[in-house]
């Protein structure tokens, strides 16, 4: 399945298949946009189960075989788990017993949490967005992808992470902007 939007102001992708993320077991639902085309945003939000099942999983990837570097074959969203700072339960405010966030640069990952995004995210957490059901939002490469996991496409499954995922871009497109604007580079916020 696979819908889109070329409104200038809000162009999307949805897409149903099958998982492209080994976190995600089955078929997913994917939403993608463009942010811009700087890339030096790169933040990944992640419910608090998936969040800890990743960091689990990717401690004892490189543990167990002693890997002292990151494998291309692991997802962006998890090495940076290991790369960049996390969000603190104060810096995440409501969303700590939901979701977990992590990136760079931090304080721009802050501004994006902020707000509108953070209303979305808790309504979500305490709705449609079912205790334990993996989410990810990650900025990358100038753009925005929400994985979600979907057996089956459902039009209000569908309607309520659109909605979520519009609120996400409308955020991380004003971020990208003032960030752009700022021309800062070291502002890591870390």
């Amino acid at each position: 399945m696979l819908i889109e939007s070329t409104a200038p102001d809000d162009a999307w992708r949805l897409e149903w298949g099958p998982s492209q993320r080994s976190y995600i077991g089955g078929a997913e639902l994917r939403l993608r946009a463009p942010l811009g085309a700087d890339e030096t945003l790169q933040f990944v939000v992640l419910t608090r189960p998936l969040m800890q099942a990743l960091e689990t999983e990717i401690f004892e990837q490189y543990t167990e075989d002693l890997r002292t570097r990151a494998d291309t074959a692991t997802p962006d969203e998890m090495r940076w788990l290991v790369l960049y700072p996390k969000l603190t339960s104060t810096e995440l405010g409501v969303l700590r017993d939901h979701f977990g966030a992590a990136g760079h640069p931090k304080a721009a990952l802050i501004d994006w949490l902020a707000g509108e995004l953070s209303d979305a995210l808790a309504m979500a957490a305490t709705g449609w967005l079912r205790a334990g059901t993996p989410l990810a939002l990650v900025v990358q490469r100038g753009r925005l992808t929400l994985r979600t996991p979907m057996p089956q496409p459902q039009a209000a499954a569908c309607d309520d992470a659109l909605a979520l995922f519009r609120v996400a871009l409308r955020e991380a497109r004003a971020v990208h902007a003032r960030w752009a604007a700022t021309g800062s580079s070291d502002a890591s916020g870390a």
